[in-house]
């Protein structure tokens, strides 16, 4: 009786180890195949226009090496120049499998941490970055990572947070990178020239054969030439970033917004078109529907706004928000888009187009409030004094609103041909209701 109950025992015993060890076995079997399936991911062909000689070099190489862990790193950050220069976010994904991989095989170095962060903060995962790069500056403190750590605080509208690790990682290294985001600094608090001076001193500095940093520099200068109302310049830089990476879409875009404000408008279509076939981003695709509109393209400036509202939000989901609340459609969407995005930053471009979603909601006092908050980082931005604006006049305070549009109007440049057409309607109005209000001040003297 004994034996046979150990026996029972033994059996059951074998039984239950049996599932175990298969268990175990079939998880090993599942990561060894998802490891494949990463390797295999990112030593895929890329299609003919993007294919870099440097990343078929490193791709070989770790067909050849084993997968060894510094030519991942590279072959990461070759992925992110890719990603940037064609301005396509799916190859963050060939990013991502790249740390994954070498997390798998090698453990997560802080090369590793550093390239993750890149990946997460275009994602617009702030806050994760943050949290990175703190480890990484308190760690090492590399230029790179403090960087990383300004980035991530810039975009949640820390702007004296990210001044300091700007400026650390500029004492240490003030190379194109650093100074680049000085200059970005220096634009969003409101100092143009000395955004300007930035922009001049980091291509001074050189790009080390980068060609996408180069034209992404050149871009950024030129954007600000165009703020300030400077045509010429801003086109200049446009062309001097298309020369380094002739298919570059800021550049491209910037050069139809600078040929539609010289009065250009067909060729203003052409670049704009181009752009929109590089990265169809809201913006570019509303400026379109603009340019057609103001052309008499009525049919062809629908199709447009149809297809920007259909998948706008999976380009730029604070644009779309932006262009709904300014056309004052699906309010219900662009309420919720604006929402989610001021949840991962709170830089002082999302609490306007949160403040502009709310005031055409009808919630007045909280856009008011979101609108403060914009204004208080010192930006001078053509768009949210027309928003603040605007808020003023619907409150009946014409002399606050109209000098917040002819503010506004002073940079004008940083608008859709629409909205500009709204700031001129919106001066007129004020203009014609304080002159009324005068002529029945005086007429009560008489």
């Amino acid at each position: 009786m004994i034996a046979f109950a150990l026996g029972c025992s033994l059996q059951v015993h074998l039984c239950e180890a049996h599932p175990e060890h298969s268990h175990e076995d079939e998880k090993m079997d599942l990561e060894g195949r998802v490891l494949e399936s990463l390797k295999n991911s990112i030593l895929k062909s890329l299609p003919t226009k993007d294919r870099s000689s440097r990343i078929t070099v490193l791709q070989e190489a770790l067909r050849k090496s084993g997968f060894e862990e510094r030519r991942l790193n590279e072959l990461g950050w070759a992925f992110v120049e890719l990603a940037r220069r064609t301005q396509n976010e799916s190859y963050y994904g060939l990013v991502q499998s790249t740390t994954e991989i070498s997390k798998r095989l090698y453990g997560e170095s802080d090369d590793v941490l550093l390239l993750r962060g890149h990946t997460l903060l275009q994602q617009h995962r702030f806050k994760e970055v943050e949290s990175l790069a703190h480890k990484l500056a308190k760690k090492r403190g590399l230029p790179s990572d403090l960087i990383l750590l300004g980035d991530a605080l810039m975009e949640q509208g820390r702007l004296l947070e990210a001044a300091s690790a700007y400026q650390a990682a500029v004492n240490q290294r003030p190379d194109l990178s650093a100074l680049a985001r000085v200059a970005r600094l220096r634009w969003l608090t409101g100092d143009a020239e000395g955004s300007i001076d930035a922009w001049h001193k980091a291509l001074r500095v050189g790009f080390k054969g980068d060609e996408e940093a180069f034209a992404w520099c050149a871009s950024q200068l030129g954007e600000t030439y165009l703020a300030t109302g400077d045509l010429a310049l801003a086109e200049s830089w446009a062309d001097a970033a298309l020369r380094r990476v002739n298919d570059y879409g800021h550049a491209t875009f910037l050069k139809g917004k600078a040929r539609w404000f010289s009065g250009q408008e067909n060729d203003s279509e052409i670049w704009i078109r181009k752009a929109i076939e590089i990265d169809p981003l809201p913006e570019r695709q509303w400026w379109l529907e603009d340019v057609l509109q103001r052309q008499g393209r009525r049919v062809e400036a629908e199709a447009i706004s149809d297809s920007l509202m259909l998948d706008g939000s999976n380009h730029d989901a604070r644009g779309l928000a932006l262009y709904l609340a300014s056309r004052g459609v699906d309010m219900d969407r662009a309420m919720k888009l604006a929402e989610e995005e001021i949840e991962m930053r709170s830089d002082s471009a999302t609490l306007d187009v949160l403040g502009l979603v709310q005031m055409e909601s009808g919630h007045m006092e909280v856009a008011q409030e979101s609108f403060i908050r914009a204004l208080d980082t010192g930006i001078q931005d053509g768009r949210l004094l027309l928003h603040v604006g605007t808020l003023e006049f619907a409150k009946g305070n014409h002399a606050e609103a109209l000098q917040f549009f002819e503010d506004s109007n002073c940079m004008k440049f940083q608008m859709t041909p629409s909205e500009i057409e709204v700031l001129n309607e919106l001066m007129a109005e004020a203009k014609a209701s304080l002159s009324a209000n005068r002529s029945t001040l005086s007429h009560k003297a008489y």
